[in-house]
């Protein structure tokens, strides 16, 4: 007798859900006013103005440096708001935004192909030429620099405490794991 199956591949999750309980961390901050929308599963950092923050979180953005990564916008209480956007929900200015701090979580790695322990990287700069879809803010898996002149430029950054637990799905959903609370 035959038998059959619904696909053929098991997920990893939807994006920004945790991936494994025990060991998650996860600090709730509120999202800067005026500040652009947090997508679930993003990375995130606390505001600064001049050096000083006030408590709030933004986007990882182009002028951040690896150090400045606090975490991952998780799914943890926030709901999507509308049916376009029921997978991948934002945090608006003002919302309180739950960030995973230490633990795993379910992110979409769209460039690199992750590897159980392999290094995490976030993009910082555009590259037309060899990633034409990869955006600012991205969570990926392979290195992107570029030497001209002499001169090397990161288009993406490594986050040394972050690793990845395995490969993605067909969707492009891996399960990151963040080792160690950095910041406050």
């Amino acid at each position: 007798m035959g038998g059959s199956a619904i696909g053929t591949d098991f997920k990893f999750g939807f994006p920004s859900t945790i991936a494994r309980h025990g060991d998650e961390l996860i600090k709730s901050r509120p999202v800067h006013a005026n500040a652009n929308p947090i997508p679930f599963g993003s990375p995130v950092v606390l505001y600064a103005d001049n050096g000083a923050t006030d408590g709030t979180v933004v986007s990882f953005g182009a002028t951040n440096v690896a150090s400045d990564f606090m975490g991952i916008a998780c799914r943890k209480v926030k709901q999507s708001t509308g049916v376009a956007d029921e997978n991948f929900g934002k945090y608006y200015d003002t919302d309180i935004c739950d960030v995973l701090v230490r633990g795993s979580i379910s992110v979409v790695c769209p460039t690199g192909n992750p590897q159980p322990g392999g290094a995490v990287y976030i993009r910082v700069l555009a590259n037309a030429t060899d990633y034409p879809d990869a955006q600012v803010g991205d969570i990926e898996a392979v290195a992107d620099t570029v030497t001209n002149n002499g001169t090397t430029t990161y288009n993406n950054l490594l986050i040394p405490n972050c690793k990845w637990r395995g490969t993605k799905d067909s969707d492009n959903v891996a399960e990151l794991v963040i080792l160690e609370r950095t910041g406050v």
